[in-house]
């Protein structure tokens, strides 16, 4: 452990002992100030209604030098050693080779932790500067920063490979470069174009960096996420085609020759391979199927009650679920982690999401499947068995005035800011477990019972949304899968022929006719 940590000790301070560092340094603070002053433009402008956190890793900025810096911190590691020929003089000394691959790792990491530690200090100063107006969840921040940690351990370790396959370090920086930019496309153009295929679609939500930083920057912690990243770090580091194990590359031509042409050499590097490979997706797919997701931030710590549990829990429908919203949309964070609770207690919903302004041809064919008009945006649609059921936004939150300050007004636009006077609407609830429970039991059930109210004897309607009908426990009854109606019995009328039905009695049961009680004697008899 001693000689780990001196070897560590040695690559961080080489770092520093260098031009190269501070330049690296003066880098990653320029573009993470570029990202920090894009996110502050976006708040004065109410361009996005989105958490400090969540704006912070959609600037081009962020990605950039994220995508940048593990290849030029990198890049030195191993191919800088090759160049010089100073590998094998390194590789004689009383050390075993994993201590001379973690120290190269460690020594890197740290550097890299180093350089993007303002990306904690920076919410904490945007709300001492705002002056009360915005509030930072501490739990999203730190789920932000173990997000760019993991990111950073997988790119020095992948660094690290690709700089012990070359001796040049350009070399080793553009394979760093291409590898990272690769898997960072694929998951845009995943999100831009979802495919049909289903396997594919979640192999790449799978290893979608877009959608592990979306997670980590809402505050919550996937187990899956975690696991792939970690795997991924371990592979590369303990690759078998590493140095340490194929040599420093500084043999003599006839030797490095004729050990490629041992057949039990590329055996061994074949199997160790698949061995690799085969134990990290053995590793992934058993996280992808036990997978326990934390919630770090405040506001979106919700538990769904035991009635939705049940019903996902005997639900044994494919229910196919289309969330037709604007990713930044405030809504959208908390409508994204509440269905993600309800599939992960029945896998059968299929959760697909379509931004409209990101995606216009896949909205245009959701809006042809559900009869949306164009001005329907911001909707769940929960469909199943021919049956669909729409979810607007507007349903999904309680809003309430709010007393707002001159400041906060003049941001909105409002025209009496300067008055200091005015309100803001608020939202002092989250609907949506209530609406799409609802909406399940309404495209996955095989009927709809009928509630009748029976009326006509001095009752309100129940079908009446004014203040003085039941209006509100009409509504309670539809989010139910209820269907409610008023029933009039009087002047002999015939009773409904509904096989299924319930009957709700009258204000004063002594009120009821004579004749109004036969036909329910009778409707009882026949159909319960």
């Amino acid at each position: 452990m001693t000689a780990l940590l001196t070897l560590a000790r040695r690559e961080l301070a080489g770092h520093f002992f260098s031009l190269r560092g501070y330049v690296i340094m003066a880098g990653v603070q320029l573009l993470l100030g570029a990202s920090l002053l894009t996110v502050v433009y976006l708040l004065n402008g109410l361009a996005y209604d989105l958490p400090f956190t969540e704006k912070f890793p959609q600037t081009e900025f962020f990605w950039l030098v994220l995508l940048m810096v593990a290849p030029v911190i990198t890049m030195r590691t191993f191919a800088h050693e090759k160049a010089r020929g100073t590998f094998e003089t390194l590789m004689t000394t009383p050390v075993s080779d994993i201590q001379v691959v973690l120290a190269k790792f460690i020594g890197s990491y740290v550097f890299f932790l180093i350089a993007f530690l303002p990306t904690v200090i920076y919410p904490f100063l945007l709300e001492h500067y705002a002056h009360g107006t915005m509030q930072v969840d501490s739990g999203a921040v730190w789920s932000l920063a173990l997000g760019i940690g993991l990111y950073g351990a997988f790119f020095m370790a992948l660094g690290c490979f690709a700089s012990s396959l070359t001796r040049s370090q350009i070399v080793a920086a553009v394979l760093t470069f291409a590898v990272g930019t690769g898997l960072f496309i694929l998951g845009y153009l995943a999100d831009l174009r979802p495919t049909e295929v289903q396997w594919w679609h979640h192999l790449v939500q799978h290893i979608s960096m877009l959608r592990h930083m979306q997670d980590f920057s809402t505050g919550i912690v996937d187990s899956r996420h975690v696991m792939f990243y970690l795997s991924l770090t371990a592979a590369f580091l303990f690759s078998p085609s590493n140095p340490w194990r194929a040599g420093d590359g500084n043999e003599p031509i006839h030797t490095r020759l004729s050990a490629r042409r041992r057949w039990s050499g590329w055996i061994n590097l074949l199997c160790a391979s698949l061995a690799v490979v085969t134990l990290g997706v053995a590793l992934n797919y058993y996280a992808h199927q036990h997978y326990q997701r934390q919630i770090w931030a405040q506001n979106l710590e919700y538990e769904l009650s035991p009635r939705t549990e049940q019903l996902l829990g005997d639900m044994t429908n494919e229910v196919e679920i289309t969330v037709f919203f604007d990713r930044t949309e405030s809504t959208f964070r908390l409508v994204d982690e509440l269905l993600k609770q309800y599939v992960h207690l029945n896998p059968r919903l299929q959760v697909t999401h379509v931004d409209p302004l990101q995606q216009p041809r896949e909205a245009r064919r959701v809006q042809a499947r559900y009869r949306l008009s164009e001005q329907q945006h911001n909707v769940v649609v929960f469909a199943s068995n021919d049956k669909h059921k729409v979810i607007s936004g507007a349903q999904l939150s309680h809003l309430t005035p709010r007393k707002a300050s001159a400041n906060e007004l003049q941001s909105a636009g409002q025209e009496n800011a300067n008055e200091g006077g005015g309100f803001v609407m608020e939202r002092t609830a989250f609907l949506g477990e209530r609406h799409f429970t609802s909406a399940l039991l309404a495209v996955s059930g095989n009927d709809q019972p009928l509630a009748y109210c029976l009326t006509g004897h001095g009752e309100h309607s129940i079908t009446n949304l004014t203040s003085m009908g039941f209006g509100e426990f009409g509504q309670l009854l539809g989010e139910m899968n209820l269907q409610v109606r008023d029933l009039e019995l009087q002047n002999n009328r015939p009773f409904p022929p509904i096989a299924s039905y319930s009957l709700f009695p009258a204000r004063n049961p002594n009120s009821l006719w004579r004749n109004n009680v036969g036909s329910i004697n009778i409707s009882i008899a026949a159909a319960g």
